[in-house]
């Protein structure tokens, strides 16, 4: 999960808006939060074999390349 958090985090980093400055963890956090609960049924396990489950997301996105 830090691949994903990290860069929300240095994106808030680079700016130079003061609010964003003072709540730099509170602001990547919500993001990251919002993040995670837009590809969370990708990771439920009894899904991995369903359209739904990551093992079909990786599919989907390794066809991207052939």
């Amino acid at each position: 999960m830090n691949e994903i958090f990290a860069p929300i985090y240095y994106c808030f980093f680079q700016e130079k808006t003061p609010f964003i400055k003072q709540n730099i963890e509170e602001i990547s956090f919500y993001c990251f939060q919002n993040v995670m609960s837009s590809i969370l049924e990708h990771f439920i396990k009894s899904l991995d074999s369903t359209n739904l489950g990551i093992l079909e997301k990786i599919k989907e996105f390794k066809s991207l390349f052939h």
